[in-house]
């Protein structure tokens, strides 16, 4: 199991930072503004369905799993 928690980490890792260097060789002379924030949001979303649908829109259940407060979650 931990195993493959590693190698999804690992995907995980290397999409984000293909998406990086496609994100900085398509700014040619402009520069970079706010990539952090930019990262966490394009994640944040999917992430938060993905998990809801898991658990069926249980709340307590998705808020346990992302590591969140139910009322941030909400």
């Amino acid at each position: 199991m931990e195993n493959k928690l590693k190698e999804n980490e690992t995907k995980i890792d290397k999409i984000i930072k293909e998406s990086l260097e496609i994100y900085f060789n398509r700014l040619g002379e402009q520069k970079p503004h706010a990539v952090f924030e930019m990262v966490v949001n394009a994640a944040e979303k999917p992430t938060i369905e993905f998990v809801l649908k898991k658990t069926n829109y249980n709340f307590s259940a998705s808020s346990k799993i992302l590591g969140i407060t139910r009322a941030t979650l909400r």
